[in-house]
Order: structure tokens, then C-alpha cells, then sequence
């Protein structure tokens, strides 16, 4: 199969999963196991039959991606003493690092974390006090972010830090 072929093959599977994910986690509050599990396994073979990031950087990105999120959700529960991360939105980020590579986590993370307060802000003006539910599903956000960095990094061949410069 030739780069452009599997190009538009990543992306159509980037787009699906992430449509999916987003409207599971919107109507839910949950990202099941097995569309994460799905996302890691096509970030792995889509990564392996790509330049960009390659087989051991997506498995780095997939290791560090479940590592730095854990902790994450373990720090703000311990000093909130609240859970602020669920475990699906754990195990996305993992799932995500194996299409982002470990040095895609980061913008990645920032366009989700950004998008998700522009949305807040938009949705909920001023008073948050008087919003009655104070929960927002992170899984679309973190697709956006996603899809984002890894539709960037696959049509391009190179990492987002090579395309910023």
C-alpha cells in the first residue's frame, strides 16, 4: 500500500474513532475499554506503517500517555480529594500517545484542555455557581486534540514540533 493510501486510511480511522468516542463519552460520561483499546491497536499499526512517529515512538507515547495521566488523576484526587480524570479518559490518553508519540502528549493535551475551556466559558458565561451540573465530559475534547496533532503529524510525515517551527 502506498503513503498516500494508508494516510487517508489513518485518517478515516482517526475520524471514526473519535467520532465515536466523542458521542459515547457526550451521552454517557464514559469512554468504554474497548473503543480505547481499538484507538491503542490502530494507533500501533497505524504508526508502524507510517514515517511519523514510527512503532517505538507510538509505544513510548502510549506508555507515557497512561504514566503521566495516572498521575495526574492521582495528584488532583489526593490534594481535591475529588476525582477530576476519569479512568476512560485515562486510558484514552494512552491510547492517544500510540498515535502522537511521546512527544506529541503535550499539544495534544493543550489543544483538548483549551478547547475545553473555551467551551465552559462559552456554555456556561460567568456564573458558574448556578450551573447545576458541573460535570463536562473530557473524551470529545481530548479527540479534538487528537485529531488535531495526529491528523497534523500523519498528513505532514513529521512531528507537530517540525511543523510549528
Amino acid at each position: 500500500m502506498s503513503i498516500p493510501a494508508v494516510q487517508c486510511f489513518a485518517l478515516v480511522v482517526l475520524l471514526a474513532l473519535c467520532s465515536s468516542v466523542s458521542i459515547t463519552d457526550w451521552r454517557r460520561m464514559i469512554i468504554p475499554d474497548k473503543q480505547n483499546l481499538l484507538l491503542a491497536i490502530s494507533g500501533l499499526i497505524v504508526s508502524s506503517l507510517l514515517p511519523f512517529p514510527g512503532m517505538l515512538d507510538a509505544s513510548a507515547g502510549l506508555l507515557a500517555g497512561g504514566l503521566i495521566s495516572w498521575t495526574i488523576r492521582s495528584l488532583h484526587r489526593e490534594v481535591r480529594k475529588v476525582e477530576g480524570l476519569g479512568l476512560g479518559d485515562v486510558k484514552f490518553i494512552a491510547a492517544a500517545g500510540s498515535w502522537v508519540g511521546g512527544l506529541g502528549l503535550a499539544p495534544m493535551l493543550l489543544f483538548a484542555s483549551l478547547t475545553a475551556l473555551a467551551y465552559a466559558g462559552l456554555s456556561r458565561g460567568r456564573n458558574i455557581s448556578a450551573v447545576q451540573n458541573p460535570h463536562l465530559p473530557f473524551g470529545p475534547f481530548l479527540c479534538v486534540g487528537l485529531v488535531v496533532v495526529a491528523g497534523s503529524q500523519i498528513i505532514s510525515g513529521q512531528s507537530i514540533y517540525a511543523l510549528l517551527d
